[in-house]
């Protein structure tokens, strides 16, 4: 191999949602060797690109359309696999009418311009029930940040910031970009605070660990608010100025003493007064949400309560604080007017207005059991792990089980894909074109572009729209030639073209990049009904919501199930990031695995010891929905009457055969993926 026979193709990484700048050497038209694109804003590679390659070529790859005969898999043609889907789908269409159809898309297709052009297939089609790994992630932050301050997720800005508070995020292993903006925030001086119930790494390092009970994270912001309160730590002029309901918050937050909160999430007293000091204290201070705030009942709750305090104590949209990013301008390709029925639930009413109507994913397995409240019989899978990332797997499972046309897009028959009747293979990252937008809390828009042909018959995803579509007589609504062609369409508002984001692979910024210069909210008001910050909501008491932030114990736990608690001593909490792989991704890929070879569970010796558990002994975990196995890690380094167990393994490990799927966040409909009860036992 020679120098001049390898040609080096600038791209972003996939394997991930950060998505690195890389630098592929392409020979013979095969990718050999990754690198970082030193040019690139963001280069950092974490573990799971030194697997890229292994992933990309891996022989587990399915890379022909696959039809399941009779629990026989048999190798067919895109048509046959298209054909077989149009009749179907007609069918289904004809005898129960469009909206009998749900098509949901997961990380595993990239965090790209997909579900535009998903949702858009649906409108056209006539079926609202379009939806998406962020209906149970990311999006109950965005809504709790709306009902306070008009904002969605509100990035945190370690750059000049004199306080790090991560709140349920371990940005070592899920942000390599982040921690190095931590890392060097901390080497000049930052303080750092981390709320948890593991001591992860980071939180050895911090200042300050806030070890809490799962499920209790609004009781100790709640807590924090009370101290902030009481002592007047807050930005007086800014509240008076720029905020409502703040006497009322005042009153409310009264009960939630570090005493009374100490009760609830066993975490010290002093430790609440002394992380509210130093929060409120070292202005700027900046809050990383993690998604643990959104895993549980209290997710909105809580949400609310952070970024409460953020606004505050002064914090909110300066250098240091915390930052919105407005979306790009850009087009809507949504198609209104078509669709007659709502989605299959309309129980979360603030949740559809505010996330463009796409139902929370929750209710699609009892959609399709009960036929309430309409028959879903087709459904469309696009790199989504439904068997290993719904809550409650066992009613997934059985759900998909009844369908009439179950479609699957992926790259490996994972374990969702076997009980598919169709599966259709898919490009990875290297081999597609898609566009990014917002990077790390950057105004930052990239287009990713092929760096190698797609492997065997392999398809893009929105190539599988453009031609659903057509074959449906829908073409009219897909004129394009190609993705670019409607990629220039729907960000033609911005100023960029597509054609500038294939010149450069850095990306072109559409916002302003001086945090104190996005918004102007102290000459124009903040984007709520008020006009400013709003404490109490009255958006929320109309609907019949709490108006302020509040705490309410787990439906089950130790404080409000005690009954519960003679059959399942211990809480549970899952979802922990690990950091070679990405959720469910990753397994099959050999350097990778071998730097995590077992599915987890974490316990602690005083609860490991009755029990007869050891580390490296199986173990049996069991909660109300049911059972996993998992090998245990005996460690101090969680909260006794706490284990934890990983996320995104599969068969007997997988840890959603525990989950609820029933008491849910009444304002976002999410599940408690980080609190639950269960028993543990040796296995053998």
């Amino acid at each position: 191999m020679t120098q001049a026979e390898i040609k080096i193709r600038k791209t972003t990484c996939g394997m991930c949602g950060i998505s690195c700048g890389i630098d592929v050497h392409v020979q013979n038209g095969r990718a050999v060797k990754i690198g970082p694109d030193e040019d690139h804003i963001i280069n950092q590679l974490c573990v799971k690109a030194s697997g890229m390659l292994q992933w990309v070529y891996s022989e587990e790859r399915v890379t022909h359309p696959m039809k399941n005969t009779g629990g026989k898999w048999q190798r067919i043609t895109w048509d046959e696999a298209l054909d077989f889907i149009v009749s179907r789908i007609q069918q289904l269409r004809k005898d129960y009418g469009p909206e009998s159809l749900a098509v949901f898309t997961g990380q595993g297709i990239g965090l790209g311009d997909t579900p535009n052009w998903v949702k858009r297939f649906c409108d056209v089609f006539g079926t609202p029930n379009a939806t998406s790994g962020s209906s149970h992630c990311f999006f109950a932050r965005v809504i709790g940040g709306i009902m306070v301050t008009g904002h969605g997720y509100n990035h945190p800005v370690y750059k000049g910031t004199k306080c790090i508070l991560i709140w349920g995020s371990n940005p070592e292993y899920s942000s390599a970009i982040a921690m190095g903006a931590i890392d060097n925030a901390m080497a000049y001086g930052a303080k750092l605070m981390v709320v948890d119930p593991r001591v992860i790494p980071l939180a050895k390092r911090a200042d300050l660990h806030l070890q809490l009970r799962p499920g209790t994270d609004s009781a100790l912001a709640l807590g924090l608010l009370n101290v902030i309160i009481a002592e007047k730590l807050y930005d007086e002029k800014f509240v008076e100025k720029w905020t409502v309901g703040f006497d009322r918050l005042a009153e409310h937050v009264r009960q939630y003493t570090p005493e009374r909160i100490e009760k609830i999430t066993r975490v010290p007293g002093e430790k609440i007064i002394e992380a509210a000091r130093i929060y409120a204290g070292s202005r700027p201070a900046t809050i990383l949400e993690g998604i643990s705030l959104d895993h549980c009942r209290n997710g909105i709750l809580a949400i609310r309560a952070v970024v409460s305090m953020m606004a505050m104590c002064g914090n909110y949209d300066i250098p240091g604080g915390n930052s919105y990013v407005d979306m790009m301008p850009r087009n809507s390709m949504r198609v209104p007017g078509i669709v007659k029925k709502q989605a299959f639930d309309t129980s979360h009413p603030v949740y559809q207005q505010l996330m463009g109507n796409e139902p929370p994913v929750t209710f699609l397995p009892r959609a399709m059991i009960t036929g309430k409240p309409y028959p879903i019989k087709a459904f469309i899978v696009q790199g989504g792990g439904v068997v290993t990332q719904f809550s409650n797997a066992g009613r997934a499972i059985e759900a998909l089980k009844k369908l009439n046309l179950f479609v699957c897009m992926d790259l490996f028959m994972t374990e969702t894909a076997k009980l598919a009747h169709v599966f259709l293979p898919a490009c990875t990252f290297l081999e597609r074109t898609e566009l990014f937008r917002m990077y790390m809390g950057l105004p930052l828009a990239t287009l990713r572009t092929p760096v190698i042909e797609p492997v065997g018959e392999s398809w893009p995803d929105w190539k599988f729209w453009f031609e659903l579509a057509r074959r449906l007589g829908h073409g009219e609504y897909f004129p394009w030639k190609d993705v670019e062609a409607a990629l220039a369409d729907f960000i033609e508002p911005s100023g960029i073209t597509i054609a500038a984001l294939k010149e450069d692979s850095r990306g072109r910024f559409w916002g302003e990049l001086d945090v104190v210069k996005r918004y102007q909210f102290r000459k124009e008001g903040f984007p709520t009904p008020s006009g400013k910050v709003e404490f109490y909501s009255e958006r929320l008491e109309k609907l019949g919501y709490d108006p302020l932030p509040t705490y309410h114990e787990p439906v089950q736990s130790p404080l409000s199930t005690p009954e519960l608690v003679k059959d399942y001593p211990l809480v549970f909490t899952s979802g922990a990031r690990i950091a070679v792989f990405s959720h469910s991704q990753h397994r099959n890929v050999p350097v990778l695995r071998a730097r995590h070879p077992d599915p987890l569970m974490e316990i602690h010796p005083a609860d490991a010891a009755p029990l007869g558990i050891e580390s490296g002994d199986m173990a049996r975990v069991e909660s109300p929905w049911g059972a996993a196995e998992f090998k245990a890690r005996v460690t101090e380094d969680i909260l006794p009457g706490v284990v934890h167990m990983e996320h995104g393994w599969g068969k007997a490990a997988n840890v959603n055969l525990l989950t609820d799927d029933e008491n849910l966040d009444p304002i976002s409909g999410y599940p408690p993926f980080r609190n639950g009860m269960c028993r543990v036992q040796k296995v053998g």
